[in-house]
């Protein structure tokens, strides 16, 4: 009889957790629902000296809803200046967002990231305790926007980089 019971429980028990896991990620990933569609803007990144590009991005919700798949294309005349390739998801087993991102140069990392006051903001460790933070939010023209600063563990603030400003096509 007691395994009859262990067998009832779960059975009935595995698809619930599964369905709140689910709905977790779900509700973690609904504030960023604004970024869901094809965008395209210009933008500048500053380097040695700064470069101006034009960007397309297609954003997709993916997996029932909880992931966001992110591919963006820069161009400088007929030139692509970058690629990259990204899903932002909720880490169930840590309890926080991650953005894996893999770029046409060959580089990838998985990024601790964070969503706070309507902002998508995660940082990539370059090199002994030097960062690149990016921030994502949609502005009051309902425009996204996108900034990157290089920063050092302890500072409060970076050093700007990198600014976009996409608009819903």
């Amino acid at each position: 009889m007691k395994n009859v019971l262990l067998v009832v429980l779960i059975c009935i028990g595995f698809p619930t957790l599964g369905q709140s896991m689910k709905t977790t990620a779900q509700q973690k990933m609904a504030p960023l629902s604004w970024l869901i569609g094809e965008w395209s803007g210009e933008g500048s990144m500053t380097m040695r000296e700064k470069k101006s590009f034009k960007q397309k991005e297609t954003i997709e919700m993916i997996l029932n809803g909880t992931a966001i798949q992110l591919k963006g294309v820069g161009f400088a005349g007929k030139d692509t200046v970058h690629e990259a390739f990204a899903i932002f998801y909720w880490d169930l087993q840590t309890q926080s967002y991650k953005m894996a991102s893999f770029t046409g140069d060959g580089r990838n990392t998985v990024a601790d990231a964070v969503v706070e006051n309507n902002k998508l903001i995660w940082r990539l460790k370059i090199r002994d305790g030097n960062f690149i933070k990016y921030t994502i939010w949609q502005n009051e023209k309902k425009h996204w926007v996108e900034t990157g600063e290089m920063e050092k563990e302890d500072s409060k603030s970076g050093t700007p980089f990198f600014e976009m400003t996409l608009t819903r096509k």
